[in-house]
């Protein structure tokens, strides 16, 4: 059925992710406090709604709740949010705890735009902790996460109080330290401290909370100068040699260190870290970083740090779009196993990428594919791979349908498969001039399945706050265009929408009764909101796997810089500028 076309944007939307900047606002930029914190203030003093203006957003919200699509349901909840009252949170609340399907989603929605639009609402500080003393399961600690940000920025110390509190599950202590990490808060090495001092002496919980201070400690920049600071810093450093903590544990603490230090990861064990903190010391204010020096990985330059690596890969329709001068010239630079004439043959490096087979490679899909390969067969025994596909939906390969382990008989089945992927002609079909791969541009889906897979089972609704180590501590992304659709379409009558045949092409159709509508992850801008960026900063709030993107033609390159930044990855572009 038709789709309807996306809803013209305003000149300025609300939230979108921009690039990093340096020194302090790069750290809080990867933790998302540039992001929440402008929006969260930007709502702070709405203009006072009009008493027919609420009643008829009510009524809207009423009445739009029985609507079939979550799309529709979104927008009766989206009209209830700008009247700006502090009623919306209260009947927010309710409806966050009696959710319709999908309970999961409707619930982190529901957390994320109320918290987006309501912070300005008279009394929210006391109507968001009233909301939170109602929910305090493990899925609810996105709500505690987002209210607990309202909270600070309004001027509360919850965010500060709730990581010692003793009698809190530690997944909610986790959430108010990374609450703490979104805003510039003086008194957060002291509450890292604190939370140290009184760590659980055993279990998940206690590596959570370890991991969770330091994603609090990596946003502090210059203030690592201060003493007390800097004792903190070197306590989180020496995690690094206690073989109490897992590996993963130890991945994350040096993200994050490299992250603070804005360097590469190092290691292995504390020194490289302390080191970094003792020339901090003596850099002078206002000096540039370190030099970033990231190590040349197997897909397209990217390294991921890493035993567990899902492969995410765009499979829509537009990546049969032949390759441009500009994107073969990336893909093809010259390299040293690429000799001038009349310079004798050196004997190839032990690191040296093998050359790509350029007789194969004729459009995005091609180079994905072929690099994709190439990645596949540089992984070491010990890892686990899984590689997802997305376009109308996404799925995982047959021959990695959850996360196996690296041998070579697996790597050459996945090879295989992969190659067995042929185009379908679209004959007729003039927006499909080369034809059809697996339809339009699932992207949430695709990350939100690479949270899901693991090394036994997959994982359910929650998938979040899940602690067991079987999931994804890396990723790669590779797109080409924005999101048109998610996991959530459903056929909805129309509200004056003009229909198109697919988002992909965007080709008009004549309306004809009732058309599939996407979730709000189907859409860039939904509501002038990134609910795309957003969802992947949920998914990734305690698993905090290294995630780097790479965009090739269309795609904006702001969506995929912010997911990258959530991930502490990488952000590269094949071709343009």
């Amino acid at each position: 059925m038709p789709g309807p076309t996306p809803k013209p944007r305003d000149a300025t939307p609300r939230r979108t992710d921009r690039r990093p900047l340096g020194g302090f606002a790069r750290a809080a930029a990867l933790v998302g406090a540039s992001l929440l914190a402008a929006s969260l203030l930007g709502t702070a003093a709405p203009s006072p709604a009009r008493a027919d203006d609420v009643a008829a957003a009510e009524a809207k919200y009423r009445a739009w709740l029985k609507r079939p699509s979550l799309y529709k349901r979104m927008q009766g909840r989206v009209a209830l949010a700008r009247t700006g009252t502090t009623k919306a949170i209260g009947l927010f609340a309710d409806d966050y705890l009696r959710p319709e399907e999908p309970k999961d989603h409707v619930r982190y929605l529901i957390a994320t735009l109320a918290t987006e639009q309501l912070s300005g609402a008279p009394d929210a500080a006391a109507a968001f902790a009233g909301w939170r003393g109602r929910a305090k399961t493990p899925i609810d600690a996105w709500l505690w996460y987002r209210a607990l940000g309202v909270d600070l920025l309004l001027g509360g110390r919850d965010a500060a109080t709730v990581p010692v509190a003793p009698g809190e599950p530690a997944l909610l202590r986790a959430a108010a330290l990374r609450a703490l990490a979104t805003a510039s808060d003086t008194e957060s090495p002291a509450v890292v401290a604190a939370t140290l001092d009184a760590l659980p002496t055993a279990g998940p919980e206690r590596a959570l909370l370890v991991e969770s201070c330091a994603a609090v400690a990596r946003t502090w920049g210059m203030g690592i100068k201060d003493d007390a600071t800097r004792a903190v810093v070197e306590r989180i450093a020496k995690v690094l040699d206690d073989k109490s903590f897992s590996q993963d544990t130890h991945d994350i603490v040096a993200r994050n260190l490299a992250s603070l230090f804005q360097t590469d990861v190092l290691g292995p064990g504390a020194a490289p870290y302390l080191r970094e903190l003792a020339a901090a010391a003596e850099r002078p204010e206002g000096s540039e970083p370190p030099e970033v020096k990231y190590a040349p990985g197997p897909f397209f330059g990217l390294r991921a740090v890493g035993r567990r690596i899902v492969y995410v890969i765009d499979a829509s329709d537009s990546m049969l779009v032949p390759l441009t001068p500009d994107e073969l010239k990336v893909l093809r630079p010259t390299t040293p196993s690429d000799p001038k004439p009349g310079d004798k043959k050196l004997p190839k490096a032990a690191d040296d990428e093998d050359p790509l087979p350029w007789q194969r490679i004729k459009n995005r899909f091609d180079a994905a594919r072929e690099v994709l390969k190439r990645s596949l067969r540089s992984m070491k025994p010990g890892q686990h791979y899984c590689v997802i596909l997305f376009g109308n939906d996404a799925r995982p390969l047959a021959t990695t349908p959850n996360l196996v382990a690296v041998e070579p008989k697996a790597i050459e089945a996945t090879v295989a498969e992969l190659d067995r992927m042929k185009p379908e002609p679209a004959p007729g079909d003039k927006a499909r001039p080369h034809g059809k791969l697996r339809g339009e541009t699932n992207l949430h889906g695709g990350l939100r399945l690479a949270f899901r897979v693991t090394t036994d089972k997959r994982l359910g609704p929650g998938e979040y706050v899940d602690l067991s180590r079987t999931g994804c501590d890396g990723i790669y992304l590779l797109s080409d265009g924005n999101p048109t659709t998610d996991d959530f379409v459903k056929t909805d009558k129309p509200d004056g929408e003009k229909t198109v045949k697919d988002r992909e092409t965007m080709t008009p159709v004549a309306p004809t009764g009732d058309i599939n509508f996407q979730g709000p992850y189907g859409d860039r801008t939904f509501e002038q909101f990134d609910w795309v960026t957003d969802d992947v900063r949920r998914l990734n709030l305690f698993r905090q796997a290294e995630i780097h993107c790479v965009a090739i033609g269309e795609v904006d390159d702001t969506l995929l810089r912010g997911i990258a930044d959530i991930g502490t990855g990488r952000f590269r572009r094949v071709g343009g500028d």
